[in-house]
């Protein structure tokens, strides 16, 4: 059985980063090592480069990377949901480690009752026997309580 010779990983790690250095970013139609250094990668030859201003390739990297960061936030917010908890209402609290918890153990804690907005994102709930100092809350844990009955409660235990 013939084996492979073996390589140390720093000589590997090196060509990774330069065939990812050379390789053209998909948000800033350039390659990383041009937009730095200014100069075109080994692979493209010399006869098919194209001589352009550094500084307007710069600045086009730029408008290219803020088109894609604003396609981006765009796709993200399509999924977003805009959080309209008020001071009073009654929400679920997703607990903390959805995967190291026991089989039948709740996937959330509530209802609890906003106490306070603190800040856009962030609410104060009232939770009795909490083992948190503060009982402060993203509202990416929050799910609002529609006041249904029967299984859908769940005990109030600390989070």
């Amino acid at each position: 059985m013939q084996e492979t010779p073996t390589r140390p990983w720093t000589s590997v790690l090196t060509e990774c980063l330069q065939e990812y250095n050379s390789t053209t970013h998909s948000a800033t139609q350039f390659s990383p090592e041009y937009l730095l250094t200014g100069k075109w990668p080994p692979i493209v030859p010399v006869e098919l480069e194209v001589h352009r201003s550094l500084e307007e390739d710069r600045k086009e990297a730029f408008q290219n990377s803020q088109k894609q960061h604003k396609a981006n936030k765009d796709r993200f917010d399509q999924h977003r949901r805009e959080n309209d908890f008020r001071v009073g209402d009654l929400v679920y609290v997703e607990r903390e480690n959805k995967l190291n918890r026991n089989k039948l153990e709740p996937i959330r804690t509530g209802p609890h009752k906003i106490l306070q907005r603190i800040s856009g994102s962030i609410y104060e709930l009232q939770i009795e026997r909490s083992r948190r100092c503060k009982n402060f809350f993203h509202c990416n844990k929050l799910i609002p309580f529609s006041g249904a009955a029967g299984g859908d409660l769940v005990p109030s235990v600390g989070v």
